[in-house]
Order: structure tokens, then sequence, then C-alpha cells
């Protein structure tokens, strides 16, 4: 959801929280496209982080490091090759491809590892991550549309933070709706703020 979130309103935010002086509508242009290729990997990127302590816990720290400096490797080579004809849009997809290597390595030598490991489980739920967010995604964009044709700086901002309050909203009643577990622990607090109040 973070990704579809910042991909779809990354002109609108952009645009109100710095086009002004000498930050033009082209430099709201160039930045959002760059933050949409950097969000494309924002998934892999966490995913491999919890791929890493998962390797960690089992007291090998050098499988994450070799595989880290392997992505990075990939990384600087995507650079060099996307650079050129999408300039600084290059660098910021070579980063998520980069992202992308490392998870899809560390996650496959984790299954050879354990074979024992629930992978449908785990698609299954990641499936459902990726649908939720398609869904969010569907809903924001028109209201992005909408905040990036704003024919003022308050009004844009008012209509940004209506679009990114949407997709939260959204969010949560999804989450609800499908009885995510990861919500539990916010749930839990919010019931025993309610309670001492």
């Amino acid at each position: 959801p973070a990704m579809v979130g910042l991909a779809v309103t990354a002109l609108p935010l952009i645009t109100f929280l710095f086009q002004r002086g000498a930050f033009t509508v082209q430099s709201s242009l160039g930045t959002a496209i760059a933050l949409q290729a950097y969000a494309a990997g924002l998934p892999f990127l966490y995913g491999a982080g919890i791929l890493a302590r998962v390797f960690y816990s089992r007291s090998d720290t050098r499988t994450p490091a070799l595989v880290g400096v392997g992505s990075l490797a990939v990384g600087l080579l995507a650079a060099l090759i996307l650079m050129r004809p999408f300039q600084h849009m290059g660098l910021a997809l070579a980063s998520s491809i980069s992202s992308l290597v490392n998870f899809f390595w560390l996650y496959s030598l984790f299954l050879g590892r354990e074979k024992a490991f629930p992978r449908w489980a785990m698609l299954k739920e990641v499936g459902g991550y990726f649908i939720m967010a398609g869904l969010i995604g569907l809903a924001v964009w028109p209201l992005a549309g909408w905040a990036g044709e704003a024919p003022s700086l308050h009004l844009a901002a008012i209509r940004t933070l209506l679009a990114v309050g949407t997709g939260a909203a959204l969010y949560f009643l999804l989450a609800l709706l499908t009885k995510n577990p990861h919500l539990s622990p916010l749930l839990r607090l919010l019931k025993k703020r309610l309670k001492r109040s």
C-alpha cells in the first residue's frame, strides 16, 4: 500500500511541498517520476530487511552481507545501463532493481534451507496485500489527479491531504474487513487508550 500510495500521489505531494521559487513545474515532474521509480522497490526493500533478520537469527551474518554486495553490483550495472536513456529516473529504477534482486536472492536461499516453510500461505498473504494496494490505488488515483489540477498552493495542499487520508482510511477499512493480523496490536492499543479515557 505504501508503494502504491507514493506512486499515485507523488506529483501532488511534491508540488505542494516543494514547488515554489526556483523549484518549477518541470522540477516537480522530474522529482515525482524519480519518487515513483523508488516506490516500485519499497516492497522488496522491506522484504529483504525481514529476510536478512531471519538469517541473523540463525547466526548467519555472512549470507545477507554477500547477497547485499552482489545486489549492489547489480544495481550499479543497472544504473550505468539506465541512466543514459532514462536520466535520473534510471538511477532510481536501478535502486529498485537492486532491492528486487536482493529480496529474491535471499528468498531463494531461505527456501533452499527451509524446506517446510509454508510458501503458499505466504504468497496468499502477499497477494492479498497487492490486491488491497491495487484497490486503494484505483480509489486515490482520481483524487490525486484532482489535487494536481488545484489552482492554488493552499487548495493543492487540502486536496493532497484528502487523497492521502482517503488512502489511509481505505487501508484500515480493508485491513479490518479482511481481519489482517498485523492490525491487532494497533487495535489493542486503541482499546486500552479508550478504556483509560
